[in-house]
């Protein structure tokens, strides 16, 4: 079986994602001939290795979950909240009084 590396995603994330341990990082390196500290291009497909916590990536399945170490589009992350707002700009203020 393999799996299709999405954009951001890492060995690390893939291991974790199929197999259920980061430790597989080091298995899914030497079966696909990859660096395990190098960048991995997205729709790059990758040869599966031996679950290692079954109960982990049955709950990832289950909640399609698919982790990514980097975003390619860092501005694609927004932070909300007023902490993080500006007057007139994300805060608006207004006079309903009238």
């Amino acid at each position: 079986m393999e799996t299709i590396v999405l954009d951001g995603q890492s060995l690390f994330d893939i291991a974790i994602q199929q197999s259920g341990s980061a430790e597989a990082a080091f298995a899914l390196s030497v079966a696909n001939d990859i660096s395990i500290s190098g960048e991995v291009s997205a729709n790059t497909s990758l040869e599966n290795t031996s679950i290692l916590n079954r109960r982990f990536t049955e709950y990832y399945k289950l909640k399609n979950l698919k982790p990514t170490t980097y975003s390619s589009n860092p501005g694609e992350i927004r932070l909300r909240g007023i902490g993080n707002m500006a007057i007139e700009k994300d805060f608006i203020v207004s006079d309903d009084s009238k």
